[in-house]
């Protein structure tokens, strides 16, 4: 085993967190080459006195994410109100109208209004105002 095929193996068993020594070509090595023997010795001395990392928790919040939009979506839908459709009265007619001149805002050359009372009853009165300018 070649000195670069020896360090890929070590680096191996240490990623896998299992001995180098349980590995039988490492362990030939070492007894082949006992040179070294004292580098790997301090190496391993020195992985023992770290401190154990463990892996990072790998938190799992796109789920219950995912979940908790897809349920505020349904709500959103299932609380959104139905369109309905307005059907005009048979007699639907322009009640009152009226154009009046309204003081011009600055930089306006003049303005004016329009109101169409389109239905009025004694509780409701639905309007349509519409506010112009136009600009010097």
């Amino acid at each position: 085993m070649h000195a670069d095929d020896f360090d890929r193996a070590l680096q191996r068993c240490f990623d896998l967190r299992t001995d180098p020594l349980d590995d039988p070509e490492l362990a030939g090595h070492l007894l082949a080459h006992p040179e070294a023997l004292a580098e790997f010795a301090q190496l391993r001395a020195l992985l023992r006195a770290a401190p154990e990392v463990t892996a990072p928790v790998r938190r799992r919040w796109p789920l219950p994410l995912l979940a908790a939009a897809a349920l505020v979506a349904l709500a959103a839908t299932a609380l959104w109100p139905a369109r309905v459709e307005a059907t005009a009265p048979a007699s639907w007619r322009v009640l009152t109208s009226s154009l009046t001149e309204q003081r011009a805002p600055a930089g306006a050359a003049f303005a004016w209004q329009t109101r169409e009372v389109l239905v009025q009853t004694d509780r409701t009165r639905l309007e349509v105002v519409e506010q112009w300018s136009r600009n010097r």
